[in-house]
């Protein structure tokens, strides 16, 4: 295994495999659903265990789901993260080294700059915008194709009727 994904939901892993299908090697890839909620203790096992495979993150796009990257991240590079949100910042600890950032400028790439930890293994592949999650990515799709399915059924109807064959 060269991939592990870790994504909120098994809805999320899911939906992220089947949108982005044509690009993964399914062979070299584990999905696992955190269950909207993970123990530093699942983290580290999967590191161990797919020592050395890329980490992909597919969190949502909210401040749980940056939060949760954030504890990944630091999981990666051997720390347990303290995240201690409050009104106007968000307070960060690992290891004798405290930090805050502002809660107007909160976000991941921020914590990744301000904790000086690696990211070299670890991809972050949010849903895009305006989508919350990967499962939202794929509902979105699902209803544009049943749309443009019923539409394109309305124009043979209509044409059948009218005597012609398509």
């Amino acid at each position: 295994i060269r991939h592990v994904h870790l994504a909120e939901s098994a809805y999320d892993a899911m939906s992220f495999a089947v949108i982005n299908k044509v690009g993964l090697d399914l062979d070299e890839c584990v999905f696992c659903s955190m269950g909207g909620q993970f123990s530093d203790t699942q983290v580290e096992n999967l590191l161990k265990t797919y020592k050395g495979a890329i980490l992909h993150l597919h969190f949502d796009n909210d401040a749980a789901g940056q939060a949760m990257e954030c504890r990944a991240i630091a999981l990666a590079n051997g720390h347990k993260l303290r995240i201690t949100p409050m009104e106007d910042r968000t307070d960060y600890s690992y290891e004798g080294k405290t930090f805050s950032i502002p809660a107007a400028e909160n976000n991941t790439l921020r914590f990744c700059k301000l904790s000086g930890l690696s990211t070299s293994n670890i991809v972050i592949e949010r849903a895009p915008s305006p989508y919350k999650d990967w499962n939202e990515v794929l509902m979105a799709a699902r209803d544009r194709n049943i749309a443009q399915h019923s539409s394109a059924m309305s124009a043979v109807t209509y044409e059948k009727r009218k005597g012609y064959t398509l």
